[in-house]
């Protein structure tokens, strides 16, 4: 089978999730996908992430509570940012810890966030801890490994929160994957055609 044919979602229902993760991390590049080097680097500062969970999670719901989101504005928002950050900052060391981030973002579409909340998410974060951490330590150094190895991460976990939401569309329309492509072509053809000349 190809992988238009191929319903993930129902896959994922019976327990087989690495084909899923097989589709999205094969689209990446080498260079973008997670290595060993980006391991030893998050470990590093394995420390320093953990110990702002508490201090990330309430500057992101503060300023997220500013959305008519209702989520951002219960304490309930800080516990998950937190307990989503600790589980992102353990680094991907197996298939499991991408089907813990993918659960966590199921949980978080079920609480009306929005498309948009939860794909960026992972840059927000990622971005908002670098700040702290930066700013704690008076001094950029060696830092910029860590902000790469945050921004491939971040990149990674999107790419996944993406795929997850296209292919439960999919799933629950019983399209094959190439039919809401062709779908989705057709829009984008109407919009630069409507757009092409800004």
């Amino acid at each position: 089978m190809t992988s238009h044919t191929i319903l993930y979602i129902d896959e994922m229902r019976k327990g087989n999730y690495e084909i899923f993760l097989e589709h999205v991390f094969s689209q990446l590049p080498t260079p973008f996908r997670w290595n060993q080097v980006d391991e030893e680097i998050l470990k590093q500062h394995s420390q320093e992430l953990l110990e702002i969970a508490n201090d990330l999670a309430e500057t992101y719901c503060t300023v997220m509570s500013n959305t008519n989101i209702e989520f951002f504005r219960n304490q309930e928002c800080t516990e998950f940012v937190k307990n989503w950050w600790i589980n992102y900052v353990q680094g991907p060391n197996n298939d499991m810890y991408w089907v813990k981030l993918g659960i966590m973002a199921l949980e978080l579409f079920n609480k009306n966030v929005g498309v948009a909340v939860l794909t960026s998410l992972p840059t927000q974060l990622s971005a908002t801890a670098f700040g702290i951490i930066i700013k704690a330590s008076q001094q950029s150094g060696d830092y910029w490994k860590l902000s790469m190895v945050l921004g491939k991460l971040a990149a990674l976990t999107t790419a996944l929160y993406s795929e997850l939401l296209v292919h439960m569309i999919v799933e629950e329309t019983g399209s094959p994957l190439s039919v809401f492509m062709n779908l989705a072509g057709h829009v984008v053809e109407q919009m630069l055609e409507a757009y092409r000349k800004v």
